[in-house]
């Protein structure tokens, strides 16, 4: 018997031993940190679109050889007389980690760049940050459609920002605003937006519901991403499946957070609703698609479906 309990109990340690080896992690090397001057800007195309932009100042490169890309950002960053410093992606790594201390792997692709930062353009009150004026939007051709605009509620995610700037880019949104509860024009949200953000500028706006009346008695119309079946507040609001809308006139479309949804003082603005539909039946905890997801199926039926009056 006593033989027995001790078997078992060699049996037992060697386990826990056995459990020790797996679970120990080697230590790593201590990781080197940088005095940065600004902010840290990573991946290729984010860096390759901040160089193109002429928005940022770039301090300094910071890189891994290994692709052409890489080479042809390196060489147009030392005939602009930017300093590049040539790093193992590990240390590109560190110098991440810095921006970001909390996310596991940064996708760097062998890229890091220390650049100014880069803030809001603010429509109704100003920024002692912000020196220069956005990018000029070249005339309207007098055949091009209505233009649309977006108005984001509280969007304080910087990867469903980043998305939605890309999504919006790239379909022919005119101009991005913000309002609310905002996040910063991060690195994250240059990386979320594969580089969209160095090109299109991002408008801020304190008193949202004084925008959306001046363009209401403009002619414009408010559009509001809403829910089917909506709360009392917005009961009387006309909507319209997402299937059914088109692009009559000059259209602000509003998008409210996950959390907290569009403001009633903002929602008062509305002239018309729109919603998705579920392709099935849903948990009614599932009610809706997320902003970034819900944005770019409006976006996209909004700006390709044009009605000329006759």
């Amino acid at each position: 018997m006593t033989q027995f309990r001790m078997s078992k109990f060699l049996s037992v340690l060697n386990t826990n031993q056995l459990l020790q080896k797996r679970l120990y992690k080697k230590p790593t090397k201590s990781a080197s940190y940088l005095s940065l001057s600004g902010e840290v800007l990573y991946g290729v195309q984010p860096v390759q679109m901040a160089l193109s932009a002429n928005r940022r100042t770039v301090h300094c490169l910071y890189y891994n050889p290994g692709s052409v890309r890489t080479e042809q950002v390196v060489q147009t960053c030392q005939d602009r007389g930017v300093l590049c410093r040539q790093v193992d992606r590990q240390g590109l790594t560190d110098i991440c980690r810095q921006a970001d201390r909390y996310k596991e792997h940064h996708v760097h692709q062998g890229m890091v760049a220390d650049v100014s930062k880069l803030y809001h353009y603010p429509m109704d009150y100003t920024m002692p940050q912000v020196t220069q004026s956005p990018p000029v939007i070249p005339p309207r051709p007098a055949n091009s459609p209505p233009p649309v605009w977006l108005l984001l509620c509280s969007v304080k995610d910087p990867y469903n920002l980043g998305t939605i700037i890309r999504t919006a880019y790239y379909l022919g949104v005119e101009r991005v605003i913000v309002t609310g509860t905002r996040c910063d024009l991060s690195c994250t949200v240059s990386k979320a937006s594969s580089g969209t953000l160095e090109v299109t500028p991002v408008f801020a706006v304190r008193n949202a519901p004084h925008l959306l009346q001046s363009k209401v008695e403009e002619g414009w119309r408010v559009l509001a991403a809403v829910m089917q079946t909506d709360n009392a507040d917005s009961a009387m609001l006309p909507r319209m499946p997402v299937d059914c809308l088109s692009l009559t006139s000059p259209t602000i479309l509003v998008l409210g957070s996950e959390g907290s949804g569009i403001p009633t003082e903002v929602m008062d603005c509305v002239t018309q609703g729109v919603y998705i539909s579920p392709g099935k039946w849903v948990d009614s905890q599932l009610d809706s698609l997320n902003v970034s997801v819900a944005a770019a199926i409006v976006i996209h039926k909004l700006c390709s479906t044009v009605e000329v009056d006759s």
